[in-house]
């Protein structure tokens, strides 16, 4: 559910009030990481493909998580379905699991959407998995478009994102989504409980503020994470990402069309949701979520998470990881392959 505009963000940001009292030093919130892992890097591998990709196909549906592409997969569902390629109704997504789970200290404002029994779609169906949790079980025999992203490219964009402060739980006292316990507290023991997110965000430095994303993201990265380890392996799931649409926007919509078997007639259609040409003067509703296209300078930020002694190796074998899958689904469909 999205709060404010995002011009009203912009402008709260600048307001946002400074939180009172003394926040411990950088120092005292990195010695909670490495008690805070993402995932085991040696065990980050991708599986060989089981099989080919089978001629008939009973449904399609796209998977994505926060911050990897739910715009651009609602809006190309839509305009499958305006051309009559796919058969897509809006109101009956498996979406977002809005439950709360309260903590001693805070608030989990909604949680990953877990496995339902086994799921069948009709030939020319087609349904969005949003924020699917860990070893998700996939609709049976359905082509899926797993929208993946980068974790350190996800964590500055979450970060640049929600400084804005345009989600509603945001300005809720001590309240994440998809948050575990133990990151919960790391983030919030700073203002003692008594703040919101973004107040946090807004009264700390950057390199604090990334950290704290990087927490408050760290399950749904795990997610992410684990389920493209485990459908590294099927022929039936094609791994596309942000990164991908960056690269080159006709190329990868072109390259899903052709996984999906789909006509490549709707490519025209796609431009609208291509958001390379936002900055941080569009008002266009396309670039409300878009963030990388926005000219921030996250350098130091990419190294601080790069080159961090707990979670460096981490991402650094999810991108290992990514890579050769990328590399495969190039050589197989076409795909442009990111850097």
């Amino acid at each position: 559910m999205l709060g404010p505009s995002l011009l009203q963000s912009l402008r709260m940001a600048s307001e946002a009030p400074a939180l009172t009292g003394r926040l411990p030093f950088f120092k005292d919130l990195t010695a909670r990481e490495e008690s805070l892992p993402f995932f085991d890097a040696p065990a980050l591998e991708g599986h060989t493909l089981t099989s080919e990709l089978p001629s008939a196909k009973l449904g399609m549906a796209f998977t994505h998580y926060h911050k990897t592409g739910c715009d651009f997969s609602k809006g190309l569902a839509k305009i499958l379905s305006d051309a009559g390629a796919v058969y897509y109704d809006e109101g009956f997504d498996f979406e977002k699991n809005y439950s709360e789970v309260e903590y001693e200290n805070g608030t989990c404002s909604a949680s990953q959407l877990l496995s339902l029994s086994q799921v069948f779609l009709d030939e020319h169906e087609l349904k969005i998995f949003s924020n699917p949790g860990s070893f998700f079980l996939l609709p049976t025999g359905a082509r899926i478009v797993n929208f993946y992203r980068d974790p350190i490219s996800l964590i500055l964009s979450g970060y640049r994102y929600h400084g804005l402060g345009p989600e509603s739980w945001e300005h809720e006292k001590v309240t994440c989504p998809r948050v575990e316990e133990k990151a919960l507290n790391a983030i919030f023991e700073r203002c003692h409980y008594h703040c919101s997110y973004f107040e946090l965000l807004n009264s700390t430095s950057e390199e604090e503020g990334v950290i704290m994303e990087a927490l408050m993201e760290r399950g749904n990265i795990q997610a992410m994470q684990n389920n493209m380890k485990l459908w590294s392996g099927s022929p039936q799931v094609l791994h596309v990402s942000m990164e991908h649409l960056a690269t080159d926007f006709n190329a990868t919509v072109s390259c899903i069309l052709r996984f999906l078997d789909l006509d490549n007639n709707t490519l025209g259609a796609a431009q609208e949701l291509d958001t390379s040409s936002c900055n941080s003067a569009s008002d266009e509703a396309k670039c409300e979520h878009a963030t990388s296209s926005r000219h921030y300078d996250n350098e130091g930020l990419q190294i601080l998470l790069e080159q961090h002694a707990s979670w460096g190796p981490e991402f650094k074998a999810a991108r290992q990881m990514s890579q050769a899958i990328f590399q495969r689904q190039a050589s197989v469909f076409g795909c442009p392959v990111p850097e």
